[in-house]
């Protein structure tokens, strides 16, 4: 579980971060950085957050297993650009698509090429 301050009021909340990712869908007990200072819920359930929206968004009481974090840390440490699933059936399979889930990494191309996200290089390092 990660603490989180809104940047305009300091306001803290407990969750993760959600990073952009067309495979996300917003949950209505998600969370945004409102211009008045609070974290205000999701008005629109079943959107997705896009590439390039600079609104933090917070899946409250969320978190990542220790094994998914040691992988994130793993991913940045090594400064890869681009990675690739090691597979949905075996151990590591399922700890990456926890990645993906929370928008960590987000699959380029059509060859199977993974790309971690700005919010996963600011998550791996803050480890």
């Amino acid at each position: 579980m990660h603490i989180h301050h809104h940047p305009k009021s300091g306001v803290p909340i407990s969750g993760l971060r959600l990073g952009p990712s067309f495979r996300i869908r917003l949950e209505a007990t998600d969370v945004f950085n409102s211009s008045s200072g609070e974290w205000q819920v999701c008005p629109v359930p079943g959107a997705t957050i896009e590439p390039g929206c600079e609104t933090i968004w917070i899946r409250p009481h969320a978190s990542l297993s220790r094994d998914a974090e040691q992988m994130l840390m793993q991913l940045v440490s090594a400064h890869e650009t681009y990675v690739r699933d090691p597979g949905g059936s075996t151990p590591e399979g399922t700890v990456f698509q926890e990645l993906v889930t929370f928008g960590y990494v987000v699959e380029v191309g059509e060859h199977g090429a993974f790309m971690l996200t700005s919010v996963g290089r600011e998550l791996g390092k803050a480890k």
